[in-house]
C-alpha cells in the first residue's frame, strides 16, 4: 500500500465560458490523520459533448510530488479516480455534508438570550413595584381607632345648664366664644352685655369687657349684644358689639374698649356696621374679617384702619356667587386663604377664596397661588378656563391690563357708593363724568346702579331716562338696575313709568318689591304698600320695615291690625335688628296704640336712642309728661348719649306741665347739657320763654 493514499473527492461544477482552473484544496486535521499528509487537488473541464456526465471528480495527488501537476486531458473530458478504499470515501462525503449544513451564528445567539434576560429582568421588577405600591397604600392609609371617638355626653364648663341669669355663674344666651393659650374661655353673654371669663374648673366667670351686671350702653365701658369675640396671643380682646354697630378692642386688663371698626350708628357706608356678628382675624396681616350680617357682606378691616373695604357681598341680599344672605359666621382659613361664611339667610355654608375678582358682568377672576395661573370663571358657570400661568407670558400681561381695568372700574364704584351715602350726589356724578371711559352704553351695571342713585337724589329725571333708553335691554337680566330706574322714577313723580316697569318685569326679586314700596310712600300712596306686602312670599326686614312704615302713615285701624298680625310671625333674627324694631314701635304709637307699643317696648333688652325718641314723640302726643321725663332719667342712666330732638322733646314737656319750678328747670338743663346741643336748640328757649 502506497505511503500517501489517493483520494478522489467529487466536486461541483463551476462552468465558465472559455477555460478551466486548477483549485488546490488543503485536508483539514482530521482529513490528515485518516490519510495523511496529502493534497487535494482539482481540475475539472466540461465538454458540452458530454451531457451524460453529472459530476465532475477532483484528483487527490502526492504532496511530496516534484512532477508537475496531472491534468485531465481535453479531448476525452475523462477523470482518474483512484480510491483507497471504499470506507474512506464514504466517511469523507459524509464530513463533507455535516459541512454543508447551517448552524445559527454564536453572536446571535447571544444577542437572543440576553434579550429573554432583560424581559424576565423587567418582568420581576414590575411584579416588585406592584407589590410595593400596594403595600405602601395599604400602609399608610390612616386607620380611625375606636377609642379616637368624641365623648357622647357633653361636660358643662359654664353657665349653670337650663337656667339664665346675670349673676356671675350664669350665662344668657352666650353666642360665641374664644379659647387662649391656656384653655380659658372667653364667652360672648349675648342678653347679658359683657364677656365672660371662665377659667378651666372654675364655678364663676369673670367679666372681662362690658358692665358685670349686663347693664347695657354706648359708652366705651359697655357693650350691646356682643355677637363675636376673638382674642389674639397677647390677650388682646375683639369684640363684635352688635346692637352698637360697632367692633371694640380691649386690652389685657383694660376697663374700656378702643373703637377700631364702624361708628357706632348703622349704616351701609364702607366705615359703618350693620349689625355685625362673628369676626375673624388673619394672625399674619391683623386683617379684621367682620360678618356684617344686615349690609349682607363680610367687611375686611386692615390695621389701624378707619374705613374698611368689601370682601364679599355688598350686594343686596341673594342667592348669587357675588351676594350673600344675611351671614352671621366668617372663618378665616390661613392654610387655603379663605373664607368661610356661615350664610344664614341662604341656609348654607360659603368657601371664598381671596384674591378674587368679580368684573363689573359678575365674571370671576381667581389667582391660584399654588398652581401659579389665573382662571375665568362665567358668570353661571362652575368650570374655569385658565387664561395664563407659569408658561404664558403674553396672555399674563394681557390679564394684568384687565385687571387693571377692572379694579379701575370697582374702585369709581365704591368712591361713588361713598359719596351717595353721605348724600353727596351731584360730587358722584361729577366723579363719573371725569372718569376717562364715560360713555353710558358701555359702563358696567353697578357704576350705571350708582348713577341712577345719584339722578334720583338730585331729581335728574332726563339723565336717567337716557340711561333707561340706552340700557334697556339690560333691565331683565339685572334685578338691582332695574330696582335703581324705578327708584328714580319714583323719586321723581313718575309713579306710572315706575309701574309700567314693574309690571312687565318677568323677575321681581325683593328689591324690585322694595324700591316699589318705598315709591309708594314717597307719593303718599302708602294703601298700595299694603297691597303689595300681601304678594311676597318670604319678605325680608328691609320689606317689613317698609310695610311698618306705610302703615305709620295711614295710621288707620286697618293698619294697626296689619302691623300685630306681621310683628307675631316676625322670625327670631329679626327681632335684634334695632331699626326693625323702632319702625314697629313708630307704626304702633302713630296707629293710635301706645299701650301696646310702651308694653313691647318694656321687653326690648337692647333699646336704642331711636326708640326712645319714638316712645317720647308719643308721650309727648298723648301730653303725658310724666312718662317722658321717666324715659328721659332711663336714658340717663343707661348713659345712652342724647341729641337735640330729645333734648327738644324734655324742654317741650317742662313747658307743658308750666310749674314754679320750670324756669329753675330749665337753668338746670344747661348746666348739664352738652354745649354742642345748647346751639341746636336755643331756638327753641326763645319760642318756650315768648309762648310763656
Amino acid at each position: 500500500m502506497k505511503k500517501y493514499p489517493i483520494v478522489h473527492v467529487p466536486l461541483s461544477v463551476r462552468q465558465t465560458k472559455h477555460r478551466s482552473y486548477i483549485k488546490r484544496i488543503r485536508a483539514n486535521k482530521k482529513q490528515r490523520k485518516q490519510y495523511g499528509p496529502s493534497i487535494i487537488h482539482s481540475s475539472s473541464r466540461i465538454s458540452p459533448m458530454n451531457t451524460s456526465m453529472k459530476t465532475p471528480t477532483n484528483l487527490l495527488m502526492k504532496s511530496d510530488t516534484s512532477k508537475p501537476q496531472e491534468t485531465f486531458q481535453a479531448s476525452s473530458f475523462s477523470f482518474e479516480i483512484e480510491l483507497s478504499t471504499k470506507t474512506a470515501s464514504t466517511h469523507l462525503r459524509t464530513e463533507i455534508i455535516e459541512k454543508t449544513k447551517i448552524y445559527p451564528k454564536k453572536w446571535l445567539i447571544v444577542i437572543i438570550v440576553i434579550t429573554i434576560l432583560l424581559a424576565l429582568s423587567a418582568l420581576a421588577v414590575g411584579i416588585y413595584l406592584i407589590i410595593h405600591f400596594r403595600t405602601t397604600k395599604a400602609t399608610t392609609t390612616p386607620i380611625l381607632k375606636p377609642l379616637l371617638r368624641w365623648n357622647s355626653t357633653g361636660l358643662t364648663v359654664g353657665g349653670v345648664g337650663g337656667s339664665s341669669g346675670s349673676t356671675f355663674d350664669k350665662l344668657n344666651t352666650p353666642i360665641d366664644l374664644a379659647v387662649d393659650f391656656s384653655n380659658t374661655l372667653y364667652i360672648a353673654d349675648f342678653n347679658n352685655n359683657r364677656i365672660q371669663q371662665w377659667l378651666t374648673g372654675a364655678l364663676n366667670g369673670t367679666t372681662v369687657a362690658g358692665q358685670a351686671s349686663g347693664t347695657s350702653g354706648i359708652g366705651a365701658a359697655y357693650l350691646s349684644s356682643p355677637a363675636g369675640v376673638f382674642i389674639d396671643s397677647n390677650n388682646n380682646l375683639y369684640i363684635s358689639d352688635s346692637t352698637n354697630a360697632r367692633i371694640q378692642q380691649w386690652a389685657s386688663g383694660a376697663t374700656v374698649g378702643t373703637l377700631i371698626a364702624g361708628t357706632g350708628s348703622s349704616g351701609s357706608a364702607y366705615n359703618q356696621l350693620n349689625t355685625p356678628y362673628f369676626i375673624s382675624r388673619d394672625i399674619t396681616t391683623n386683617t379684621l374679617y367682620i360678618a356684617d350680617f344686615n349690609n349682607h357682606r363680610v367687611m375686611s378691616y386692615a390695621s389701624g384702619a378707619s374705613n374698611g373695604t368689601l370682601a364679599i357681598g355688598g350686594q343686596g341680599p341673594g342667592m348669587n356667587n357675588t351676594q350673600l344672605n344675611y351671614p352671621a359666621g366668617v372663618y378665616f382659613d390661613s392654610a387655603s386663604i379663605c373664607l368661610v361664611i356661615a350664610n344664614y339667610g341662604g341656609q348654607h355654608i360659603v368657601r371664598w377664596t381671596l384674591g378674587v375678582t368679580v368684573d363689573p358682568m359678575g365674571n370671576l377672576y381667581v389667582a391660584g397661588t399654588g398652581n401659579q395661573r389665573i382662571q375665568l370663571l362665567l358668570a353661571g358657570q362652575t368650570n374655569g378656563t385658565t387664561l395664563a400661568g407659569i408658561t404664558g407670558a403674553i396672555s399674563l400681561i394681557i390679564v394684568a391690563r384687565r385687571s387693571i381695568k377692572i379694579e379701575s372700574e370697582l374702585n369709581l364704584v365704591n368712591q361713588m357708593k361713598l359719596m351717595n351715602d353721605k348724600k353727596q350726589f351731584n360730587k358722584a356724578l361729577e366723579l363719573f363724568d371725569k372718569h376717562k371711559d364715560k360713555s353710558i352704553d358701555r359702563s358696567s351695571n353697578m357704576i350705571l346702579t350708582q348713577i341712577l342713585k345719584a339722578c334720583a337724589g338730585i331729581g335728574d329725571l332726563q339723565r336717567g331716562s337716557t340711561i333707561h333708553r340706552l340700557v334697556s335691554s339690560r333691565l331683565e337680566n339685572d334685578s338691582y338696575l332695574l330696582a335703581s330706574l324705578i327708584h328714580l322714577y319714583m323719586q321723581c313723580g313718575e309713579v306710572a313709568q315706575a309701574q309700567s316697569l314693574f309690571d312687565v318685569s318677568t323677575k321681581k326679586t325683593l328689591s324690585i318689591y322694595g324700591a316699589m314700596m318705598k315709591g309708594y310712600i314717597k307719593n303718599n300712596q302708602a294703601d298700595k304698600v299694603v297691597d303689595l306686602f300681601k304678594r311676597i312670599k318670604n319678605p325680608d326686614e328691609i320689606i317689613i320695615i317698609l310695610l311698618f312704615n306705610a302703615c305709620a302713615q295711614l295710621g288707620t285701624e286697618e293698619a294697626l291690625n296689619s302691623i300685630k298680625q306681621v310683628s307675631s310671625k316676625i322670625v327670631q333674627s329679626f327681632q335684634s335688628n334695632s331699626r326693625l324694631l323702632t319702625s314697629l314701635l313708630d307704626g304702633l304709637v302713630k296707629c293710635g296704640d301706645i299701650t301696646y307699643a310702651e308694653n313691647l317696648f318694656n321687653t326690648f333688652k337692647n333699646k336704642t336712642v331711636s326708640m326712645y325718641k319714638v316712645m317720647i314723640n308719643g308721650f309727648l302726643k298723648e301730653n303725658n309728661c310724666l312718662k317722658v321725663l321717666s324715659l328721659f332719667n332711663q336714658i340717663k342712666m343707661n348713659n345712652i348719649e342724647i341729641d337735640h330732638i330729645i333734648w327738644t322733646c324734655i324742654i317741650k314737656c317742662l313747658s307743658e306741665i308750666g310749674d314754679g319750678d320750670f324756669s329753675q328747670s330749665i337753668v338746670i338743663l344747661k348746666y348739664i347739657m352738652p354745649s354742642s346741643i345748647c346751639g341746636l336748640i336755643q331756638m327753641e328757649f326763645f319760642l318756650i320763654f315768648f309762648v310763656l
